[in-house]
């Protein structure tokens, strides 16, 4: 290792350290998300250390739910069948800037949703992170043929930190294992790990890729000189194996709510893991004052007559009736009476219904009693009362999605398959936004009052005709076809409007000017007729 990259090797190793100082306060809950909110994969009891007994997870209210919430989360964000990810323009577009954005966004929901595309698999896994552990981290790249390539990696293996001002993530720093001789194959220029893998081979080693901020770096500049450098780093032989670098952060971190000067984020999970523990506690306290009440410790007074006492039903026990030593007492007793253990059932439905609340399992279900009947306007406001109420937690994760549509549409645009914009957009900025199903639906909401001015103006104009002339029919269908989401090529262009409205005109005056030719000529050739019959009418010689 050289001096140089001994020092960058020295300023990474603090810089991690940072890292994982800024992470610390986590961990704690991250290690009990893993037991109490997401299924446990070895079946081991929780040691509660002491001389306590170890005690098992048995409640999986909390897994269930956080796994319902991402599922609703992902079929509200990313549908398969609209656009997702738009982008806009600071200025007023015309027609066709306009139909290029709407195409532009349609081709990328195409590729993102495609059959071979990762995206909403992707995104379906972080949804699941954010709304356990608090966050979910997205890292971008390009596979083959330059198309996107979206992978996310567990919370534990992450660390990030974000800039103050614009509460971007701008550090992601991504730990990953890989055998030596794999390693050797994808980095043949690292000497460290070319040697490791000829000594031995299945070594597994950990390797961390480092995206930052590069100070100094420009757009467009070599790889190592962009504004963001990437650095793989192998802890074992503590080498570079791999430097590069960005025009835009390739990385963004899904997080679910945030705490002003927190760097990551906070879960519903967080908010009630009180309640989850407990609720395991008294589950678990339960099912053992079931076991003693139908099944308890029994005491032995046989003095060895029984060596094993089977309690299957219809058993037959051998007893050595020379053994007994009974005094006037039963062989075998309980150690306990059975109704000194009463199961508290109610304390565990008050923790499951806490518990759901704060995974916004209620708000989550559409489903109603049969037996209930609802009027359409009772649906429609516990409908607007639910958008709403998922709005607000919505839109805390759509700051990070924007980061995303921005990367994806650089990474589609460099490969080719996106419409290229007309001449008119080559020097302006494109922004994009999040608009997700979610905030369809609340749109939807903007359209039924569009529909209610319409019904208004119609019955004020059935009292006075003026009234009619309020609204402008044109600008307000072409309103309401863009709230329902219409594609903007199936709307007509003002100026098609217009032309189609000259066409008409011009139509009309023809034949107006038509039925007025075909009128005087009429009225001349009655004229001509009257005038021929007043001449046979009157005699040659003069009047009579």
């Amino acid at each position: 290792m050289t001096g140089v990259e001994s020092m960058d090797y020295k300023r990474f190793e603090q810089r991690f350290e940072e890292l994982k100082a800024l992470r610390i306060d986590h961990e704690t809950f991250y290690r009990e998300a893993d037991t109490y909110v997401y299924a446990r994969t070895d079946g081991e009891p929780i040691d509660r250390g002491d001389m306590l007994p170890p005690r098992n997870v048995v409640d999986t209210t909390a897994v269930v739910a956080r796994s319902r919430l991402a599922g609703v989360l992902h079929g509200y964000l990313f549908s398969p069948f609209s656009p997702f990810f738009k982008a806009r323009l600071d200025k007023k577009p015309n027609y066709s800037e306009r139909r290029w954005l709407d195409e532009m966004s349609r081709a990328m929901h195409r590729h993102l949703t495609g059959a071979t595309s990762p995206f909403r698999v992707t995104m379906a896994e972080v949804l699941s992170a954010a709304s356990g552990y608090g966050q979910g981290p997205v890292w971008m790249g390009a596979r083959m043929r330059k198309l996107p390539s979206v992978t996310t990696s567990s919370v534990w293996d992450v660390w990030i930190d974000e800039d103050p001002e614009t509460q971007k993530t701008d550090t992601f720093y991504r730990r990953f294992r890989m055998t030596a001789w794999r390693a050797a194959e994808k980095w043949p220029d690292a000497s460290g790990v070319r040697d490791l893998a000829e000594k031995s081979s299945g070594k597994v080693l950990e390797f961390v890729q480092a995206i930052e901020p590069n100070p100094g770096g420009r757009a467009g500049a070599v790889r190592t000189k962009k504004p963001v450098r990437e650095v793989y780093w192998c802890l074992e032989t503590k080498e570079a194996v791999e430097r590069g670098g960005y025009d835009e952060f390739p990385a963004a971190v899904m997080r679910w709510a945030r705490q002003p000067g927190f760097v990551y984020g906070e879960s519903p999970a967080r908010e009630v893991m009180r309640s989850i523990k407990l609720v395991n506690a008294v589950e678990d306290n339960n099912y053992l004052a079931e076991e003693m009440r139908y099944n308890p410790p029994l005491m032995d007074f046989t003095n060895g007559a029984v060596d094993r006492l089977d309690r299957r039903p219809g058993a037959q026990i051998p007893v050595d009736p020379s053994s007994f030593m009974l005094h006037n007492r039963r062989p075998m007793e309980p150690l306990f009476e059975p109704n000194t253990f009463t199961p508290n059932y109610q304390r565990v439905q008050d923790l499951r219904a806490h518990i759901k609340e704060a995974f916004f399992v209620d708000w989550l279900d559409a489903s109603m009693n049969p037996a209930d009947r609802e009027t359409a306007a009772s649906v429609h406001d516990r409908r607007d009362l639910r958008m709403r109420a998922m709005a607000s937690v919505v839109s805390r994760m759509e700051h990070d999605f924007n980061h995303v549509a921005e990367r994806m549409y650089q990474l589609l645009s460099r490969a080719g398959v996106l419409p290229p914009p007309p001449d008119s957009l080559h020097d302006e900025d494109l922004i994009f936004e999040f608009i997700s199903p979610l905030a369809m639906a609340q749109q939807q909401g903007e359209f039924e009052k569009l529909q209610a001015f319409m019904q208004f103006s119609g019955l004020v104009a059935g009292i006075d005709p003026l009234a009619a002339k309020v609204p402008d029919a044109i600008e307000t269908m072409r309103e309401g076809a863009r709230q329902l989401g219409v594609p903007e090529m199936l709307i007509n262009s003002q100026e098609a409007i217009a032309r189609k409205i000259r066409e008409e005109t011009q139509g009309a005056e023809a034949e107006d000017e038509a039925m007025l030719a075909q009128s005087a000529a009429s009225t001349l050739r009655d004229a001509g007729q009257g005038a021929a019959a007043l001449a046979k009418a009157v005699p040659q010689g003069g009047l009579i």
